[in-house]
Formats: structure tokens, C-alpha cells, sequence
């Protein structure tokens, strides 16, 4: 392992030790959290408290993909100056690009669907005005894929390619949710080829297989759902330990958002929080990053809007069954 890669997982380790994980959700049911003005104070020990500090008014009504995509950008954007200033190999670099470019790809992808109906820039954090101003003109996919090869990122790309072979057709006439499906795989395949380069490892690899597992999953789970359809013939050869998560909690839309969510974060952070120092650091660090955002961003929205410590306490415990589930 090259110097300027080890510095950056050192870096990462130690930014760790200020990050919010699953214990918070038992830290914070114990506490008398009843404002956002106390749960910034319980979060004065975390990096991210400065993001919140920053970004939000105290009474400023924001959504809840706004807060999400703030607290995101905040902790993304502090990785991108450690690179500038350490500079890693190529390897590491593209990886923790590729990783963060998952944001990208989202919004990519609600912006195919929102051109054929209707573009809200306010549901748009990581793209620029730009390009949310040219696509709102677009009404082939033929200009769309133009439009994507404007920008010089690898995302833009795998949402190009997935494209292809439909440019004579309208934005319309196509199946969003094919695409869809076939942009994540390959973002995800693309992701674990570069992981692959990165030595030593151990955990780095198969944490990034289950995430594809489930990113997938999840969107076939919710297609069934607006279908009318079973969501239990999906799970049909998925890991034990997922389907049952899933299955768990399938019939309430709350704890089903929790149970993906959960299954993305927090069995990674269980599968590598003890690893030895090695690239898994790296991954760790964005998995932790990302439920520290959605967790934060989650109770800031319920504060913010009036919502009682009892109903904040009652998804707390929620959170925290089906951590519980994925750990046994």
C-alpha cells in the first residue's frame, strides 16, 4: 500500500471515531431530545453537527431530501479536500469517486423520469442548473444521451449506456424502471472491478456485492408494490438474512424504508468495523457517513415539524428492531 493511501485511511479512521453509529439510537432514546436545539447539542461531539450548523435555520421548514442531501454533501465534500491535499493513488481515488457518484446516478436517473412529466429543480441537490435547464427541453432519448455526454463523469456514462439501442425513441416510449435497473447494475459492477484493485482487503468486496444485492432488490420490492403485486416472489434466491429483514417488514411502508435502509448501512458496518487497517476503512467510512445522514436528517425533518418525543421515540425503537435483525 502506497504512503499517501495509508495517511488517507488513517485520516478516515479517525474521522470515524466522531461519526454517529447505530449505538446513537439507543444513546439518543435515553435522552430528553424534545427540540432541535437539544439535538444539535447531543450532536456537538460529531463532525456532523457543524454540517447542520451550517446549513439550517432552526426554524428554516426544509424536506426531507433536502436535509439528506445536505448532511451528504457536507461529509462528501470534506472527503473530496482530503484527497486534494493527500493525493492517493489513482486507484483510491476513483474508487471513493465512483462510490460518491451513487448520488449523481439517483438524481441522473429521477431526472430521465421527471423530463417526460415535469422537472422540479427543488428535487435536485447534486446535478447543476445547467444540465436540469437543458434536459427540461428534451423530448428524445436521443438527446438526452447528447445532453449526458456533455459531462465528463463516468455516472453520465453508465446512464448513456443503458440507453442505447432506444435513441429513435421518444423519453415516453421507453421503460424508466429497465433502465433504471440496468444503470445500477452496472454502476455497481463498475464499482466492485475497482474495488478488486485496491490491496489489502478483506471485507471491502463482499460488502460491496451485498449492497448491489440490495439496491436491487429494493427496486424490484417497490415495483411489485406499485404493481399490485406479491413483493415475497422477489425474494426467490436472495440471502437468507435479507429476505428475512425484508419479509419482516414488508407490510408497513415505514419499517420497509427502514429495513433497506439498514440493510445498506448498517450490515456493512458490521461486517467492517473490525477490520484490520486496510482499503475497508474506506468503505466503512462512507457506509457510516451515509446512515449518519439519513439518521440525522430523519430526526432534524421530525423536530422541525412539530412531531412529539413520543412519536420520534416510537421510530427509534423501530430503527433499532430491525438493526437488531440484521446483526443476529
Amino acid at each position: 500500500m502506497a504512503s499517501p493511501d495509508l495517511n488517507v485511511i488513517e485520516a478516515l479512521k479517525i474521522r470515524l471515531c466522531r461519526a454517529i453509529s447505530p449505538d446513537a439510537i439507543l444513546a439518543l432514546s435515553s435522552t430528553s431530545i424534545s427540540n432541535l436545539e437539544a439535538f444539535i447539542t447531543f450532536l456537538a461531539p460529531y463532525d456532523v453537527s457543524s454540517c447542520i450548523q451550517l446549513s439550517l435555520k432552526l426554524d428554516e421548514k426544509v424536506g426531507l431530501g433536502k436535509l439528506f442531501s445536505v448532511m451528504n454533501m457536507c461529509w462528501i465534500e470534506s472527503v473530496r479536500n482530503l484527497l486534494k491535499l493527500i493525493q492517493p493513488s489513482r486507484a483510491l481515488k476513483e474508487f471513493i469517486h465512483m462510490y460518491i457518484g451513487k448520488f449523481e446516478l439517483v438524481e441522473l436517473l429521477n431526472l430521465l423520469k421527471e423530463v417526460r412529466v415535469g422537472i422540479d429543480p427543488a428535487h435536485f441537490y447534486f446535478l447543476t442548473s445547467s444540465i436540469i435547464g437543458e434536459a427540461s427541453g428534451v423530448r428524445k432519448v436521443s438527446d438526452f444521451i447528447d445532453l449526458l455526454r456533455t459531462r465528463p463523469s463516468i455516472v453520465s456514462r453508465i446512464v448513456a449506456d443503458a440507453l442505447r439501442g432506444f435513441e429513435d425513441l421518444s423519453l415516453t416510449g421507453i421503460d424508466a424502471y429497465a433502465i433504471e435497473r440496468h444503470a445500477h447494475q452496472r454502476y455497481w459492477d463498475s464499482l466492485i472491478v475497482g474495488a478488486h484493485k485496491l490491496k489489502p482487503q478483506v471485507k471491502l468486496v463482499p460488502c460491496l456485492r451485498h449492497l448491489k444485492v440490495v439496491t436491487m432488490l429494493e427496486g424490484s420490492v417497490r415495483r411489485s408494490l406499485i404493481a399490485g403485486e406479491d413483493p415475497l416472489k422477489v425474494l426467490v434466491g436472495v440471502p437468507s438474512r435479507v429476505a428475512t429483514v425484508v419479509e419482516t417488514c414488508i407490510h408497513k411502508a415505514f419499517e420497509l424504508d427502514i429495513a433497506f435502509e439498514s440493510l445498506k448501512y448498517l450490515y456493512c458496518f458490521n461486517e467492517l468495523k473490525y477490520s484490520p487497517p486496510s482499503y475497508d476503512v474506506v468503505l466503512n467510512y462512507m457506509v457510516v457517513k451515509e446512515f449518519e445522514s439519513r439518521f440525522v436528517s430523519y430526526i432534524t425533518y421530525l423536530l422541525i415539524n412539530g412531531f412529539n418525543k413520543g412519536y420520534i421515540l416510537d421510530r427509534l425503537s423501530r430503527w433499532w428492531k430491525v438493526y437488531e435483525l440484521i446483526s443476529k
